[in-house]
């Protein structure tokens, strides 16, 4: 069973991790400090997977206050990349949005079909081998039984 969760874990972690780094490579590239880097990639996209969703994903719900243009505000991230007509943030909107459709279709949808499949498959292989690992099982206790003198261990 850990194995399977184990290469499970390690399926989603390179598919949160492509993710993010797409998600972060398109909405965000101009961002230069590490900590910010890492939040968008691996922390936003794994919540993501949960339901909440980043508000600049698409631009609906985007305000100017909710980031750092220049990114010199340690608390907010950094602004996505100005359009210069309209002196608002550009959203390659189809892009990121079908890019975010896919991936939850494949973490919430088909990985976790996977791990249902993986853990089913486990169970029967287990409960193909349980009468022969209890014969084995009981045919040691017979022995160890067999050893052992009749009387009482002071006798």
């Amino acid at each position: 069973m850990m194995k399977d969760v184990f290469f499970f874990l390690f399926l989603l972690a390179v598919w949160v991790v492509s993710f993010g780094v797409a998600k972060q490579a398109i909405l965000i590239h101009n961002e230069s400090r590490v900590d910010w880097i890492f939040r968008g990639v691996v922390y936003q996209s794994y919540l993501t997977i949960f339901g909440q969703m980043p508000a600049y994903i698409d631009g609906v719900n985007f305000s100017l206050d909710q980031c750092s243009p220049n990114g010199t505000d340690p608390y907010k991230p950094k602004c996505p990349e100005s359009d210069t007509v309209r002196h608002e943030p550009a959203f390659p909107e189809w892009l990121t949005v079908t890019l975010l459709c896919l991936y939850l279709l494949f973490t919430n949808i088909l990985l976790l079909n996977l791990l249902i499949a993986m853990f089913n498959y486990t169970f029967q292989q287990v409960q193909e081998h349980t009468d022969q690992i209890w014969k084995f099982q009981r045919h040691d206790l017979i022995e160890e039984y067999h050893g052992r003198p009749p009387a009482p261990p002071p006798f």
